[in-house]
């Protein structure tokens, strides 16, 4: 297996981090949607310490990453780690670095005492909801989403 490592990302890991981005929102056909800037993501991460990120490196390069937040249940008054985006290059999937970054977060998670780890997925993107299925995550029917949004 090659040298794959996963870490926290560094404040001057934000260009390759923001060069991924804009590889994943092309993957998801949302490319429009894309506007944040590398300050706007920089200052969620560093400065006000919403967003949480971890990078893989294979060989020294930068491959993918996971971008993670937490949310809380009230009912338990229990954490949930939420998956916001995790996204690996195409040239590298196949190579177990979405297993290690999704082994890493529940590790992380049950350090942290969080009661779950949840996500979405576009509906449209079969090949990550297989993968989600495969590795033991369940489709949650019971809620639906719903969404405001301000402009």
């Amino acid at each position: 297996m090659q040298n794959i490592i996963i870490s926290p990302i560094e404040e001057q890991d934000m260009e390759q981090i923001y060069a991924l981005y804009q590889e994943f929102a092309i993957y998801e056909q949302l490319e429009d949607y894309f506007s944040a800037s590398i300050e706007d993501l920089r200052k969620l991460i560093f400065e006000e310490k919403l967003l949480h990120m971890m990078k893989a490196e294979l060989n020294g390069e930068m491959v993918g990453f996971a971008a993670y937040y937490y949310q809380l249940v009230s009912f338990p008054a229990k954490k949930v780690l939420y998956l916001e985006d995790i996204f690996v290059k195409e040239e590298v999937r196949g190579q177990g670095i979405g297993n290690l970054f999704l082994a890493k977060l529940e590790e992380l998670a049950k350090e942290k005492d969080c009661l779950k780890m949840m996500w979405k997925c576009l509906a449209q993107n079969q090949t990550s909801r297989n993968f989600y299925e495969h590795i033991g995550a369940k489709l949650d029917t019971e809620w639906v989403i719903y969404e405001k949004y301000f402009q």
